[in-house]
């Protein structure tokens, strides 16, 4: 026997937690390398999050031993759907002996570039995730027999919380959405 229940142009609000762990699996797996200027890069990022503060630590490529610690207080502007870095403070740590004696000279010019890099590979991901979300229908299984699906006709991000070893994510989603149960 099958239960089903429908409704169209609902809003839903959703609470999503992704914790440290998975988001750094997830990064793990997408393997990111964001470009800085001409021969420079950053890999294998390291993601540290406690109360309402996000640090990124990553590999600079061809500077074996050296790496880039980016400390900052993540803000959602709503309006845009776009991620915003406040407060931002750039360290780096290496064996290189010239970048070592550079390091104010990176933190100062490169700040702004490493920070709307970071900027730019989160939120054309988020929008590129949030496109294919609205082109297609999706369906999740539900525990025991069934399944929901929906249909969405908008996604927002609502806020976005760092807290301890955590992201908290509210979410507004319109659309159309069924259940079915099976008993």
């Amino acid at each position: 026997m099958v239960k089903s229940i429908s409704g169209s142009n609902s809003a839903t609000n959703i609470y999503v937690h992704l914790s440290e762990t998975w988001i750094q699996r997830f990064i793990d797996k997408k393997d990111f390398t964001v470009p800085l200027r001409d021969k420079y890069q950053l890999h294998h990022f390291i993601i540290s999050l406690e109360a309402s503060l996000l640090t990124i630590e990553a590999e600079i490529v061809d500077m074996p031993g050296s790496v880039i610690i980016v400390s900052c207080v993540p803000k959602w502007n709503t309006a845009t759907q776009n991620l915003e870095l406040e407060e931002l403070d750039i360290k780096t740590k290496s064996k290189n002996l010239i970048l070592k004696s550079a390091g104010w000279v990176a933190s100062t010019f490169m700040g702004e570039k490493i920070d709307r890099k970071i900027i730019e590979q989160v939120n054309g991901f988020y929008h590129e995730f949030r496109n294919r979300l609205l082109a297609e229908p999706f369906n999740i299984p539900l525990k025991g027999q069934g399944n929901l699906a929906l249909e969405p006709n908008s996604f927002s991000i609502l806020t976005i919380m760092v807290e301890q070893n955590m992201i908290q994510l509210h979410i507004e989603l319109n659309g159309s959405f069924s259940v079915a149960l099976i008993a």
